[in-house]
C-alpha cells in the first residue's frame, strides 16, 4: 500500500520572518509608548505600522494560499 504522506509547507516565506518583526516591532513601540518611556513619537507613525502590519499579514495568506 501507497502511503499518503503530508505536504509539509516550507517554512521559508517571504513573508513570514518580516510579519513576525513588524508585529514585535509594533507592539513594544505601543507597549513603550503607553508606558510613557517613549513619547516623542506621534501616533501616526503606530497607525502607519499598524497599517503595514496588516498589509504584510494579508500579503503572508495570499502566498500561503497561492501554493
Amino acid at each position: 500500500m501507497a502511503e499518503k504522506r503530508k505536504k509539509r509547507r516550507s517554512s521559508s516565506s517571504l513573508f513570514g520572518k518580516p510579519l513576525l518583526g513588524l508585529v514585535g516591532l509594533t507592539l513594544a513601540l505601543y507597549l513603550l509608548r503607553g508606558w510613557g518611556i517613549i513619547t516623542f513619537l506621534p501616533g501616526g507613525i503606530f497607525l502607519c505600522m499598524a497599517a503595514l502590519t496588516v498589509f504584510v499579514a494579508l500579503l503572508y495568506g495570499w502566498e500561503l494560499t497561492s501554493r
